[in-house]
């Protein structure tokens, strides 16, 4: 199978402000179904109408549908007054992704995947978090640790994050409005999802 993860990461710690991501999200209804740590909720791919917010030192780990993963609109929004990063990990293809946004605009992307063909991409500046680095997998690996002061993969981070699932109610965009309406994604999120 092989781990499995994608989300937003932001450095900024919600907790106390939870009603605010989902605002940002564009979630007028939801509820909350349970409360962990994070060890619940770091492999695997979050199914539509659920989310999870984890909150660990001065950071939020969003896990979330590839909707909100892959909307330009939402990383914007998110971004608004700090740095926002979307993710997407996925070991069995080797398959390491991240959009960081800062202040409601894209500075840099980095897409690796090994799945069909190689696929390879790089827009923006590297960050200082990625000096002296190759692979995709190094690169994604500093992106977390350049949020969270360790990997996604960390049990310190596993136990330490206290997380809240959620249910909620969204009208996702059918595939006419997400052609053609005004959703923008990027093409390597339309390519991979």
């Amino acid at each position: 199978m092989g781990l499995k993860l994608q989300g937003i990461l932001l450095n900024e710690n919600l907790r106390e402000r939870q009603s605010e991501i989902f605002e940002q999200l564009g979630i007028q209804e939801y509820k909350l179904i349970k409360q962990h740590t994070y060890s619940d909720y770091w492999d695997g791919f979050q199914e539509r109408n659920k989310l999870v917010l984890s909150f660990y030192k001065n950071a939020t780990i969003i896990n979330c549908d590839n909707h909100f993963l892959s909307s330009e609109i939402v990383k914007k929004q998110l971004s608004k007054g700090r740095r926002a990063a979307g993710f997407f990990e996925y070991d069995v293809i080797s398959a390491f992704s991240f959009d960081v946004f800062e202040n409601g605009k894209p500075i840099r992307r980095m897409y690796s995947d090994s799945a069909a063909n190689y696929y390879k991409l790089h827009e923006g500046e590297p960050l200082d978090f990625e000096k002296g680095l190759q692979s995709g997998e190094e690169r994604f690996m500093k992106m977390a640790e350049a949020f969270l002061s360790c990997t996604l993969d960390n049990s310190i981070l596993h136990d330490g994050a206290e997380s809240f699932e959620y249910t909620f109610t969204y009208t996702y965009p059918n595939l006419f409005q997400r052609l053609l309406g005004n959703n923008a994604y990027h093409s390597y999120w339309k390519r991979t999802f």
